[in-house]
Formats: structure tokens, sequence, C-alpha cells
């Protein structure tokens, strides 16, 4: 039995008794035979624990490329399309932080700051030590006016390893701590 379907697996997740696994199986084997796309062969590499880029068969430079394609729309200032990229990218390989971190922020321009605040989220459990992500927290939680959770990423970036990208985000975060400094935080 593999780890999908064992304790925690696939299975369970999905609420499948083997009674329901086995309908699933057959009803995928018919959208199959309907529809060209092999669907009972994806869902079995995924109860056999592959992801769905692995499933998919697609090589890991495609979903770089797709990354690629996402920052250049986001910096060319297409929010809509790298938005919908970062999704794409979140489903495809959803371990890498940066993939959380690019939907949050897109959200987050975009004014879905639920949506920004859980994508974050699953970035810090992926990754917890990236000042650009608790810089970006930090953000939110000063426009949201939760001055604690503000400071708390804060301290969080200050205690962040020395990069590029902090040296980059420095200006913006001492503009942010006078922020929480004259909000008496």
């Amino acid at each position: 039995m593999s780890d999908m379907q064992g304790p925690g697996g696939l299975q369970d997740r999905l609420r499948l008794s083997d009674d329901g696994l086995a309908a699933a199986r057959e009803a995928l084997a018919e959208l199959t035979d309907e529809g060209g796309v092999d669907y009972l062969s994806l869902f079995e590499h995924m109860l056999g624990g592959a992801g769905l880029r692995e499933a998919l068969g697609l090589p890991e430079s495609a979903v770089d490329a797709l990354y690629s394609q996402a920052f250049a729309q986001f910096n060319a200032g297409n929010i809509p399309a790298a938005l919908k990229l970062f999704q794409s990218l979140t489903v495809l390989s959803p371990s890498e932080k940066d993939h959380w971190m690019g939907l949050g922020i897109c959200l987050r321009i975009e004014g879905k700051d639920d949506g920004a605040g859980m994508a974050f989220d699953v970035a810090v459990e992926l990754d917890g030590s990236s000042a650009a992500l608790r810089f970006h927290r930090m953000e939110l939680a000063c426009r949201n006016g939760d001055w604690a959770a503000a400071k708390a990423e804060s301290t969080a970036y200050h205690q962040a390893e020395d990069c590029p990208q902090k040296e980059i985000l420095q200006p913006e975060v001492q503009r942010l701590d006078a922020l929480l400094e004259r909000k008496g935080r």
C-alpha cells in the first residue's frame, strides 16, 4: 500500500472507502475512454505519491518556464495574467514557496487580502526564513491594521539571513517599521 493510500494519504484525504476508490477508478476509466485523456493513469500516479506535475509527466523545466513567464507578466504590470500563472504553479508544484509568495503578492495587489494571507501562510509553512516573504506579510498586516502581526513579521524579517532581496527591501521595511513606531507597537 502506498503512502497515498495509507493513513493520511490521498485516499484518506478524499475520504474514499475501498468501494469509493473502486467507483472513482471506474468513473475515471470511463472518462478516459470518452475523452482521450488518461484520467485513470493520472489518478493512479497520484495515489502512488506523485504530484500533479509528475503525474502529468511534465519536466521540471516546464514549471521553471511557467515561473519565468509569471514573473515576467508581474514585472510588466500584467497582474491578472501573473495571478493565473501563479495559481497554475501552486497546483502543478505546490511545494515551492516562491509560487505561493507570487500568488499572495498578486492577490494582495488585486485587493484580495484574505486569499493573499492564506497564500503567504502556505509559503511560511514551506520556508519561513525568507526575508521577502516576511516583508510581504508585514506589509499585508499593516494594510489590515493588524499591528501585532506586523510587529511579529518585522521581527522575523530582521532575524532573517542577509541576502540581496533584504537589501533591496530595506527602505520599505524602514518605512513600515516607522509606521509601527507611530502606532506605539
